[in-house]
């Protein structure tokens, strides 16, 4: 294919189009369902379990019921499905762990292992709190650094696009209600860092064109 006789620009309006529908539909999401805060950001107990053989997700389900207990979600995957993952919106005592443990025992026998995650209330906030000022302080350098090396004008065009491609990835994660949790702060912090790379480098460019330019 001949890159240089394709029309970019005229093939630009579907991505337009694609981008308002991602930013509507997130912007919706958000407002009605919000974020699905995993145990990093939401207090509470993650607990991993691994059977040793194919378990489904109602059958994980029915052990935790008769173990006493209910999970706000629970998904199953690893090998052969054999692994699964439920997390309860309130934390778990060492005893209520013992009693899921021990409930999965019984029904699967001793090769039953498991992964505790806990994380206090208190912990909880102050993660999101750091969260957020992670974000801002990174964008307020990018907006200092775009405005010094070129001029206000290019420095609103850098955020405008920031926010679009930032936002596009938590629109995602609202849309499909996939789990916040610290490895999504650290993909968003990675995806404005190349997005600011790419939106830097089209700007040298513009800027050298600029020099040539008739402008009016």
């Amino acid at each position: 294919m001949n890159y240089n006789k394709l029309d970019f620009v005229k093939c630009s309006k579907y991505a337009f189009a694609f981008s308002v529908i991602i930013t509507v539909l997130g912007i919706v999401t958000l407002l009605v369902f919000g974020l699905n805060y995993g145990v990093d950001f939401k207090a509470g107990t993650n607990l991993d379990i691994t059977v040793g053989q194919p378990i489904e997700k109602a059958k994980a389900e029915q052990l935790i019921k008769d173990a006493g207990f209910a999970a706000a979600s629970i998904t199953v995957g690893g090998d052969n499905n054999s692994r699964l993952s439920a997390r309860f919106d309130s934390v778990l005592s060492e005893n209520d762990v013992k009693k899921i443990i021990d409930t999965f025992k019984a029904e699967y026998g001793d090769k039953v292992s498991s992964e505790e995650n806990t994380v206090d209330p208190s912990i909880a906030k102050e993660l999101i709190n750091k969260a957020i000022t992670a974000v801002l302080i990174a964008s307020l350098g990018i907006v200092l650094y775009v405005s010094l090396r070129f001029e206000w004008r290019f420095a609103v065009a850098a955020i405008v696009s920031l926010l679009h491609d930032a936002f596009a990835v938590i629109s995602f994660f609202s849309i499909f209600r996939l789990q916040v949790n610290l490895p999504f702060i650290v993909a968003v912090l990675t995806i404005i860092g190349y997005s600011i790379n790419d939106t830097i480098v089209i700007f040298d460019r513009i800027r050298e064109n600029m020099r040539f330019a008739k402008l009016k």
